[in-house]
């Protein structure tokens, strides 16, 4: 009886996913997550000058949507190792990062859309209807939410919002597979990817929309589960450099031979180009973690970049309407006018104002993340610990501060500005919505007939004329 049921724990022993141990201080583990964190803020650098002047050597350099996404795998794997044997209430924590900023955009965008005119035109992929089904995206996004005509540079970064609250709700049967097969759980969506590209089914709709952009992150995901498990490290980096290079290779080779129409070799318009490419850089900057050691003793620059990662969704939803109001400042004042006209030093320009414009709404409405997640107070990374123990102290005895009046200001001001200028500027280049990309030659769909407020707009491009005053 004692050999079977010895046998028997053996047997479990095999079977059971291994769950990392807590890192200790100053140990290798620890290193490798402050890699993780610095690579989230060169992701969102990256997302920002891409969006500001659109330069697809960008996303070549820095493909920021999949680094963000291992980067995401890998810090939500960590939580719910961390989690014991009920992961969801850690992962609700994660899922409410993600609702509560989303929220406080709808709180700005939809009303100004609705004021401007709910225009959309389905064929051309400008807009999308707006019903009451549809409406309720805005507060669970299973899809994108919908946008009119007017705003989609605001609202079209929102389909990669959805593809996180898939992953991330995944996220316990992905880590289980990948642990018990890890090569055939991330080949599965690339796989997937290339017979949907070769026409061997086609994707329409929204939930062809979502599969596709589950197809294209998904490797990226897992490839955040291999660096928690430390499985990328423990390869020989000759290796994991060799299987790097042949994805972004193959992804060069396939974006230059299937060019998109208007976008030509971007890789963000081409989705097995953008999800190979992707992938091979992040399995490098993942084996190449020489830099955790570096920022694992710099504690002030740890925080630092501790908060902006808390603050990434923020800074991925306010970054289009950044650079909206950024053109719009731009040309209205005659000398930065004409520094836009200037080769170089015009996008540098827009993109420095960008990014003072994203720090201005993280700053005043990142907090949200804080409240929505429930962690320590972090506004303020590089105050000294006794400092914040007073703020502590003084938060037990006097009432929170209002954060919603912060909000209130940036509600005002952006409603504001979308009331009164003109049509946000064309030259911005707002992320690629996966509707707008033709896989396996799936034709774009007709108007929809289900509409509240919408209203179909025909012909090549929605004029000022077509949009309804309200």
């Amino acid at each position: 009886m004692t050999m079977l049921v010895t046998a028997v724990r053996g047997r479990l022993r095999h079977i059971r996913p291994r769950i990392p141990a807590v890192p200790a201080a100053g140990s290798a583990a620890t290193s490798q997550d402050a890699h993780v964190r610095l690579l989230g803020p060169l992701a969102l650098i990256g997302l920002i000058a891409y969006q500001a002047v659109g330069w697809a050597g960008i996303t070549l350099a820095l493909p920021s949507l999949p680094i963000l996404a291992a980067v995401a795998g890998a810090l939500v794997a960590a939580s719910v190792d961390r989690s014991s044997h009920n992961p969801w209430p850690v992962l609700g924590g994660h899922v409410r990062r993600l609702l509560a900023p989303l929220w406080v955009l709808a709180l700005v965008v939809v009303p100004v859309m609705l004021l401007r005119g709910w225009t959309y035109d389905d064929r051309l992929g400008r807009g999308s209807a707006l019903t009451w089904r549809t409406l309720l995206l805005w507060l669970v996004p299973l899809s994108g939410p919908p946008g009119s005509a007017w705003g989609i540079d605001w609202t079209t970064p929102l389909w990669f919002l959805s593809a996180c609250l898939w992953l991330v709700l995944g996220t316990p049967a992905l880590l289980w597979l990948y642990r018990r097969w890890p090569v055939r759980t991330v080949a599965l969506p690339l796989l997937s990817l290339l017979a949907t590209t070769a026409s061997v089914w086609t994707l329409s709709g929204r939930s062809g929309e979502v599969l596709l952009n589950l197809m294209v992150y998904a490797p990226a995901w897992l490839v955040g589960f291999a660096h928690h498990d430390n499985r990328i490290r423990a390869l020989p980096r000759l290796r994991v450099t060799g299987i790097a290079l042949a994805f972004m290779a193959t992804a060069l080779y396939y974006a230059l031979t299937h060019q998109d129409p208007e976008s030509g070799w971007d890789i963000t318009g081409i989705p097995l180009a953008h999800s190979l490419w992707g992938t091979g850089v992040v399995l490098l900057l993942l084996r190449l973690d020489g830099l955790g050691s570096g920022l694992a003793a710099r504690p002030r620059l740890g925080r630092a970049l501790a908060v902006v990662n808390a603050r990434a969704v923020t800074v991925f939803l306010w970054t289009n309407p950044a650079i909206t109001l950024a053109a719009l400042a731009i040309g209205a004042v005659p000398a930065t006018r004409a520094v836009d006209a200037v080769a170089v030093l015009g996008p540098l320009q827009q993109t420095a104002l960008s990014g003072l414009l994203v720090a201005l709404a993280v700053l005043l409405l990142g907090r949200v993340e804080d409240l929505a997640s429930r962690p320590d107070p972090g506004l303020w990374p590089l105050v000294r610990r006794h400092a914040k123990a007073a703020y502590a102290a003084r938060r037990s005895i006097q009432p929170p501060p209002r954060v919603a009046s912060a909000g209130g200001a940036v509600v005002a001001l952006v409603a504001l500005a979308a009331g009164v200028l003109p049509h946000p500027s064309q030259g911005s280049h707002p992320v690629v919505p996966s509707e707008q990309r033709v896989v396996g030659g799936t034709p774009r769909p007709s108007p929809v007939q289900d509409r509240v407020w919408g209203t179909a707009v025909d012909g090549a491009a929605v004029s000022a004329d077509a949009r309804r005053s309200p």
